[in-house]
């Protein structure tokens, strides 16, 4: 896991949130790999939330993502930070971008 990270972390983005999500959260203890006390120390070793998941039982799978979206939203500075950045082309979903020409999109 420690490359995974590496990996991850040499590829961040300035003020770019993680989360460790440990899956199969249905299985029980004597059949994991990782024990829920590991996968919560990596991830605190990380400076990350962790979150377990089950996509068989449905358990927490929209709660890693609500976690990360919700530290975007808190982190004052990254949030000013992306409003700083933001450069022309981007598309009116109300109006007319172009007088009909195209969509004004910088992509």
């Amino acid at each position: 896991m420690e490359r995974w990270f590496e990996e991850a972390e040499s590829n961040l983005v300035d003020g770019a949130k993680m989360c460790l999500v440990g899956s199969k959260s249905d299985k029980a203890a004597t059949h994991r790999t990782v024990t829920y006390e590991e996968g919560q120390a990596l991830a605190s070793r990380h400076g990350c939330p962790f979150c377990e998941v089950s996509a068989k039982m449905r358990d927490n799978v929209k709660t890693p993502f609500l976690e990360v979206v919700d530290s975007i939203v808190k982190d004052q500075q990254l949030m000013n930070a992306n409003a700083n950045s933001r450069r022309g082309g981007t598309v009116r979903v109300n109006g007319d971008n172009d007088g009909g020409l195209g969509s004004g999109c910088a992509c």
